[in-house]
């Protein structure tokens, strides 16, 4: 359940980048201070460093590589966010996460693969959310679900019946 929700996320991304002009990927908005290419880099970034994590034991998000190729060339990122996800069904592990406490060195804190799967989860809708900003202001359609958390869609459900 954990994988699906991130791919369905990924996919709800894929679909709202593909219809856009190479010069709307790379625009910076100015209600995000960032451009959506930027903010699908971030996304696929952070996943990448777990996919890492599963052959290094540690997830470590502070010392990313960042690949500016993918904020630029959104048939790259396009392909990232198809094929990236299909690595992501894996076995559970302990794993180390790498984190920066302010003014002092990097220190590491137990957590699991699938942990880890369920933190990108909630990352990757957050940025939905505010994609979803420079999105709407360029006219683009977007399914309800794009940027809202399945447990808020669940519970709109259930609410207005």
């Amino acid at each position: 359940m954990v994988f699906k929700q991130l791919h369905t996320q990924w996919q709800l991304l894929a679909d709202a980048i593909t219809p856009l002009s190479d010069a709307d990927y790379q625009a910076i908005h100015p209600q995000l201070n960032a451009s959506l290419g930027q903010h699908t880099r971030h996304v696929i970034e952070i996943l990448q460093c777990v996919l890492t994590g599963l052959d290094t034991g540690i997830v470590d998000y502070v010392n990313r590589q960042r690949d500016l190729d993918i904020e630029k060339n959104k048939t790259y990122a396009l392909h990232l966010l198809n094929t990236l996800p299909i690595s992501l069904p894996r076995v559970d592990r302990l794993l180390a996460l790498c984190i920066s406490l302010q003014n002092e060195e990097l220190h590491t804190v137990s957590t699991t693969y699938f942990r880890e799967v369920v933190y990108n989860t909630e990352h990757v809708v957050h940025h939905l959310a505010l994609m979803r900003i420079a999105l709407e202001s360029l006219a683009a359609p977007l399914p309800e679900a794009f940027g809202v958390a399945e447990s808020t869609l669940q519970y709109r459900t259930t609410v207005n019946g």
